[in-house]
């Protein structure tokens, strides 16, 4: 039984840290503010297509 209250103290703590993690990797895709005169072009390299 010991084993088990302690297991779950773990779980407790595992799912702690997956919240601040998952908020950090959100913190990555934040919108970039873009120009609205700005234009979309592509690149292309020798040897593509």
């Amino acid at each position: 039984m010991r084993d088990m209250k302690g297991g779950m103290k773990d779980y407790a703590h595992a799912e702690a840290l997956i919240a601040l993690i998952d908020g950090r990797i959100q913190g990555f895709w934040d919108p970039v503010p873009v120009s609205p005169n700005t234009v979309e072009t592509t690149t292309e390299f020798a040897g593509d297509g």
